[in-house]
């Protein structure tokens, strides 16, 4: 920039209306002439401050006046294309973008290993501009996906969503198209999982210590696959109990905490799903036998650890219990036991309330979801109409 104390020559150059000062002008004399340097502000990659520039010498035009105008046209484009959502880094891609999610978003290990499945739909899209994305290229790769279930188009919106928030807040672009993107309706006929229990608590324990190869680790999932089908727990609660929390003197489980994952560690002790979650549970007098035979041989603090000393995870062990599982011929997801759990409360005619509690859920209409109607139901029910 000049001093403010100008030269007889900036002077007249000013009244001729040559070198006004401009913003995102600088203006630099030289022995050729002087230099136009248009200078943008932007945030790179890493969101470090930096400046893209072009630079206009008065030596290789006709006029300095002429210079002027083509520094102005430059800077008052770039600023145009801006307000319109583009950038003026050029080298910021989508996958710029989504990396920077990373560092905005705390996900778990877990969260983000999906993130990462469901980004390589966008694998087309990962070196482009961010700032030549379109609402229509945002549009065109969720159609492209339809054939996936609502899940997965979900969860691919969800991702362009975070690289726009990634990108505004870096200010790599000013406008976020994904607001005008319709999600569009999986091409998949959906047909709902079955949670309804075709076989015993008795036939799963009998399958997973038939197909355990580790016969310790087949015994511990089996005390736990017993303790969630009296108590209705999640499996990341399950795995979490300690022998601090059950007390056979007052007949109670404590659930106070969940395996899951952090941002660092795949398995560890996290709190629960929700404040309503912490609950005390009544110890059914069935339970404890199974429950002190699982003390005695489990030499860990956490009941339900495996034999190395590790925490069981629902990802880690569930091709371990499906594997088992397809041997028997039984069809069982762990979750089922939750399931079946609460349909036998709601339809024994419990107390929703008393249900919700017992469940660890925040709210009753999540309690009545859990509770399914099955097939027996279902025909008592019309059968009752009919007559």
């Amino acid at each position: 920039m000049f001093s403010p104390k100008k030269s007889c020559k900036m002077l007249l150059l000013e009244r001729a209306g040559i070198m006004k000062r401009e913003k995102y002008i600088v203006e630099k004399p030289g022995k050729t002439g002087t230099t136009l340097e248009v200078k943008v502000p932007y945030r790179d990659a890493y969101g470090e401050r930096k400046y893209y520039s072009k630079s206009f010498n008065t030596s290789k035009f006709s006029t300095s006046s002429e210079a002027m105008r083509a520094a102005r046209k430059y800077r008052d484009t770039l600023l145009y294309q801006m307000n319109l959502g583009s950038v003026p880094n050029k080298k910021v891609t989508v996958d710029d973008c989504y990396q920077l999610t990373k560092k905005l978003y705390s996900h778990s290990l877990e969260t983000q290993r999906k993130h990462d499945i469901r980004y390589k739909y966008l694998e087309k899209w990962h070196n482009r501009p961010i700032s030549k994305i379109t609402a229509f290229d945002i549009q065109l790769s969720l159609n492209e996906i339809s054939s996936k279930s609502q899940d997965v188009i979900k969860s691919v919106f969800t991702i362009w969503k975070q690289i726009y928030q990634a990108a505004l807040m870096n200010e790599y672009v000013f406008k976020d198209p994904t607001i005008k993107v319709i999600l569009p309706k999986s091409e998949q006929i959906s047909i709902p999982k079955s949670v309804d229990m075709d076989c015993s608590i008795d036939d799963v324990v009998e399958a997973v210590k038939n197909y355990g190869q580790n016969e310790f680790n087949a015994n511990i999932i089996a005390y736990a696959l017993i303790t969630m089908a009296y108590l209705g727990l999640r499996p990341s609660e399950a795995y979490a109990l300690t022998k601090e929390d059950v007390d056979f003197e007052k007949k109670t489980v404590l659930i106070n905490k969940a395996i899951g994952s952090t941002t660092k560690n795949q398995a560890t002790v996290k709190t629960t799903k929700n404040i309503n979650s912490i609950r005390v549970l009544p110890l059914p007098d069935k339970l404890i036998p199974y429950l002190q035979a699982c003390f005695e041989y489990q030499p860990s603090d956490y009941l339900f650890a495996t034999e190395t000393g590790d925490f069981i995870t629902s990802r880690k062990y569930a091709n371990f219990i499906h594997n088992a599982m397809v041997k028997a011929n039984i069809n069982f997801r762990p979750y089922m036991l939750r399931h079946a759990f609460s349909t036998k409360l709601i339809t024994t005619n419990t107390d929703p309330r008393t249900v919700q509690e017992l469940m660890g859920h925040k709210n009753i209409n999540m309690t009545l979801d859990y509770a399914r109607s099955n097939d027996d139901l279902k025909r008592d029910a019309i059968n009752k109409n009919v007559n």
